[in-house]
C-alpha cells in the first residue's frame, strides 16, 4: 500500500493534480529503479523476455500489431465537454476506446454514456470513487461496492476495469473477477524503467484469478518529465510504438479528458501528432475494442490447447 493510503483522514484527490505531479516526479520517480535506455525497444531484458513470449505464442500474426485505446474519466468534467476533443480527435480517425467510468464519485450521465455506445466505443469501470483506496479495502467493503455498480455493469455491459491510478492487488482482481472478464491496470515496463514493476510483456494474458491483463504499452503523457520537449516525448511514443509492430505485441494508449493531464494545450498537440503516426502505420495495426481484444485471446487459448 502507498504510505499516503496510511495517513488518517488524508483524501489524495483534494490534493491539486499540480503538487500531486511534483511529488511524483520530484519523489517517487526519483526512487523507482534506473532510468532505461533513450531506445525504449533496446530495453535489454524486457525485450529479450517480450521476445521469448511472442515466438512461443500463436496469438495473432507476426506483421501486425493490436491498436487499442482506453480512457480514464476521473471527475464530471468530462460530462460537461461530452467527451470533446478527445472524442472527435479519435473518431475522425475510425477510432474506438474503451470509457472507464467511476460509479461512486459523480453522478453517470447516461445520454453521454449511451451516445458512446451508439458510436462503437465501450464502457468500464474506474472503481467506485478515485481515492486509491479500492484495491486496499477489507474485502467485504470492496464487495459491497461491486454490488453497487452492479447495475452499472449491467446495462453497459461491463467487461473491463482500470484500477484508481493502477493500484491494483491480488485481492481485488479476485473480487471483480466473477463479475469482469480484463483489467487495464498494469504496464509492460514501467514508465522509464527497466526493471520496477513492469510484468514484462506487451500480450494479454490470464491471470490465475481468471481475469485477462491488458498491458499499457505507450508511456501516457502524465507520466513524462515536466522539463521534456513535444518532440522527445513523441520519438519515445514512436519508438514504443515501432516496437509493438516489431514484436507483434498491442499498442495500449492511455488517455485522460482533464483540464490538467490530457486536456492540456501541449498534450492535446502530443495526441495529435502521435495519432498522425498512428495513421502513417495503420496498416500495421489491427485496431479494436479491449473486449474485443480479449475475445481473440480466448480464442487464440482455446486453439493451442485443442
Amino acid at each position: 500500500m502507498p504510505f499516503y493510503l496510511k495517513i488518517p483522514g488524508l483524501d489524495i484527490e483534494k490534493i491539486p493534480q499540480g503538487i500531486r505531479t511534483f511529488v511524483f516526479h520530484k519523489f517517487f520517480r526519483a526512487g523507482m529503479a534506473k532510468r532505461g535506455s533513450p531506445e525504449p525497444h533496446r530495453s535489454s531484458g524486457i525485450l529479450r523476455l517480450q521476445r521469448w513470449i511472442q515466438s512461443v505464442s500463436n496469438n495473432r500474426p507476426r506483421d501486425q500489431a493490436f491498436l487499442i485505446f482506453t480512457i480514464d474519466v476521473d471527475t464530471s468534467y468530462t460530462f460537461r465537454r461530452h467527451g470533446e476533443p478527445i472524442r472527435r480527435m479519435l473518431e475522425e480517425r475510425g477510432c474506438r476506446a474503451a470509457w472507464y467510468f467511476l460509479t461512486g464519485k459523480y453522478p453517470v450521465e447516461s445520454s453521454f454514456l449511451d451516445s458512446l455506445q451508439r458510436s462503437g466505443h465501450e464502457i468500464g469501470w474506474h472503481g467506485h470513487k478515485h481515492d486509491h483506496r479500492l484495491g486496499f479495502l477489507a474485502r467485504a467493503e470492496r464487495r459491497a461496492q461491486l454490488e453497487q455498480a452492479r447495475a452499472f455493469f449491467e446495462r453497459y455491459d461491463v467487461a473491463g476495469m482500470r484500477a484508481p491510478h493502477f493500484l491494483w492487488t491480488r485481492a481485488l482482481h479476485e473480487d471483480v473477477s466473477p463479475l469482469l472478464a480484463y483489467d487495464t491496470s498494469f504496464h509492460d515496463a514501467y514508465p522509464f524503467s527497466e526493471e520496477g514493476i513492469g510484468c514484462a510483456t506487451s500480450l494479454p494474458f490470464r491471470m490465475p484469478c481468471g481475469l485477462w491483463q491488458i498491458p499499457i504499452t505507450i508511456t501516457s503523457d502524465h507520466f513524462f518529465p515536466p522539463s521534456s520537449s513535444i518532440s522527445e516525448r513523441l520519438n519515445w511514443m514512436r519508438a514504443q510504438l515501432d516496437a509493438q509492430i516489431d514484436l507483434g505485441g498491442v499498442v495500449h494508449l492511455v488517455l485522460h479528458p482533464e483540464p490538467s493531464i490530457t486536456l492540456k494545450p501541449r498534450n492535446l498537440e502530443l495526441l495529435r501528432l502521435f495519432l498522425n503516426y498512428v495513421d502513417e502505420r495503420r496498416g500495421e495495426l489491427m485496431h479494436c475494442l479491449p473486449r474485443e481484444l480479449v475475445e481473440h485471446s480466448r480464442r487464440a487459448e482455446q486453439r493451442e490447447t485443442c
